[in-house]
């Protein structure tokens, strides 16, 4: 049986850890953790002491994780996420905490659902609800804790952070077209499909052709 005591590093260590790591540095974990970034360096070497192993790369105004220490993040967060969920749970009497999310039936189908299992597998105690539809609501006065949108995330009174870019080109059946096209132009030759969308964010034909130098005819 694992001696918690003996074998555990130290809690206050990992915390610490788990800030610089998910923050790329050492002063802006210290500014989260309300300590000097001197106690946050402490904190890392003594945890690398402990573990006999380098968790950091020391760059020039940012720190970069090593594959061991890549590796020790996620166990953390993983192990100490569970922790603060179970923690909540137990909180509330037992009852599992309901977080809404909305998101476009697209994102929802096809990214969205084949990682709720595994979201469920490592945040036992939140109740998930997923709310799909192409039209942006007022997330305040529906209740819905988080969305996932497409756009520039400047929306007013929301707090938006950036997951990923989306990458954007023409797609064609391998029947319909015998060869390349020569230039961005030749797809005014073409019959060109795009989906009717209420939300102005969205892409279109004439807004994908813009950047490229080209104006729709």
């Amino acid at each position: 049986m694992v001696n918690l005591r003996k074998d555990l590093p130290p809690l206050t260590a990992l915390v610490t850890f788990e800030s610089a790591a998910r923050l790329s540095g050492f002063t802006r974990a210290a500014e989260e953790l309300g300590v000097s970034q001197a106690a946050v360096s402490r904190q890392i070497q003594h945890l690398e002491a402990h573990l006999d192993v380098v968790l950091f790369r020391r760059l020039h105004r940012a720190v970069q994780l090593t594959p061991a220490g890549a590796r020790l993040l996620s166990a953390v967060q993983y192990g100490l996420g569970s922790i603060v969920e179970t923690a909540r749970e137990l909180k509330q009497g037992g009852r599992k905490r309901e977080i809404t999310v909305h998101t476009t039936i697209a994102f929802a189908s096809f990214w969205l659902m084949p990682r709720l299992e595994r979201f469920r597998l490592r945040h036992p105690g939140i109740e998930l609800r997923l709310v799909a539809g192409d039209m942006a609501p007022d997330l305040a006065a529906e209740g819905i804790q988080l969305g996932v949108r497409y756009g520039s995330g400047r929306w007013p009174n929301l707090d938006a952070q950036r997951l990923f870019d989306d990458e954007i080109f023409p797609v064609c059946s391998p029947a319909y077209i015998t060869g390349p096209l020569a230039r961005i132009e030749d797809l005014h030759e073409e019959s060109l499909v795009q989906l009717v969308s209420a939300d102005p964010s969205w892409i279109s034909w004439e807004k994908w052709f813009a950047p490229n130098g080209v104006s729709r005819r």
